[in-house]
């Protein structure tokens, strides 16, 4: 190469980098400083040129593919698909949860010892409750099986009235009490049945749909007054001397079993029910339904209740 041909290579490569910005300041200084020096010689001299044509070479090769390099890839919208092609997400599904353990079942007991005859007042919500007389004078009250945590015998003016968690409504369970055997009873109830045994009264019982049943066998002279809506009355006994039996319904049915004659033709013991069947029914003295039954709760297991 001679030097007309450097100079060619030289003037083109001026003219590629014609567009290039310009070198800083600092650069040139350096480059006059390095021109202001002793120069080199002839040999260094074309050793420095070599590396200058090498290093211009370089620096249009770079210019040249900086000049080719492709644009960058223009980003694409995400691919859209149909609603109906898209799986709605499954919710999870939640682990079971175990039913909580039932309540214990509760047993609840009262005892109360008067001094003096007393009126036993009850009212029942729903649930059952069943009376009869004790040997002695006290009253036991046990409820089984029913929503109430407190029960109480409250004694005021010689009446006793059960009151359960504070009021004075049984709302459920079975009641079993024992009262002296001359306590009245005024008892009322919505949908609870009702079995007296062995009390003679006086006895007031008012219920709207709940079963009455009534054995009044010991006493030859009971007082009892039953008002139902549309729930059955059941009674037997005997029924002498002062004995009223008064047995009332809307729609229930009516029995009343004596074990003489007379007291259905006197009027001692009548029942009247306005859509209800009434039946009247006498006992002999040999009918083993003469004397009363214990109640289902005292019998042997494999004991029936007529």
């Amino acid at each position: 190469m001679n030097e007309l041909e450097w100079r060619r290579i030289e003037n083109r490569l001026v003219e590629a980098h014609r567009a290039d910005p310009p070198l800083s300041p600092a650069v040139w200084r350096g480059i006059e400083a390095r021109l202001a020096e002793r120069p080199p010689p002839r040999r260094a001299r074309l050793a420095l040129g070599a590396r200058l044509v090498l290093g211009a070479v370089v620096l249009a090769a770079a210019a040249v593919a900086l000049w080719w390099r492709p644009a960058p890839p223009t980003p694409r919208a995400p691919l859209e698909l149909p609603s109906a092609w898209l799986v709605p997400p499954v919710p999870p599904v939640p682990a079971p949860i175990a039913p909580p353990a039932p309540p214990p079942v509760a047993v609840l007991n009262a005892v109360l010892e008067p001094r003096a005859p007393i009126t036993l007042v009850m009212s029942v919500d729903d649930g059952r409750i069943e009376l009869e007389p004790c040997r002695g004078r006290f009253v036991n009250v046990t409820l089984l099986e029913g929503p109430h945590q407190r029960l109480e015998l409250r004694e005021q003016d010689r009446r006793v009235e059960v009151t359960l968690d504070g009021g004075p409504i049984m709302r459920g369970g079975v009641a079993h009490i024992l009262v002296p055997a001359d306590t009245r009873l005024e008892l009322s109830t919505r949908r609870g049945a009702v079995v007296v045994r062995g009390l003679g009264g006086p006895m007031q019982i008012a219920t709207d749909s709940g079963a009455v049943t009534l054995d009044t066998a010991p006493r030859l002279d009971p007082i009892v007054t039953v008002t139902t809506d549309s729930g059955a009355i059941t009674w037997r006994g005997r029924c002498a001397g002062a004995c009223r039996v008064d047995a009332r319904s809307r729609t229930g049915d009516i029995t009343l079993r004596a074990a003489d004659r007379p007291a259905f033709t006197r009027g001692a013991a009548r029942g009247e029910s306005q859509a209800g069947r009434v039946h009247l029914e006498e006992l002999t003295c040999s009918d083993p339904r003469c004397s009363s039954s214990p109640l289902p709760w005292r019998q042997p297991a494999a004991a029936t209740h007529p």
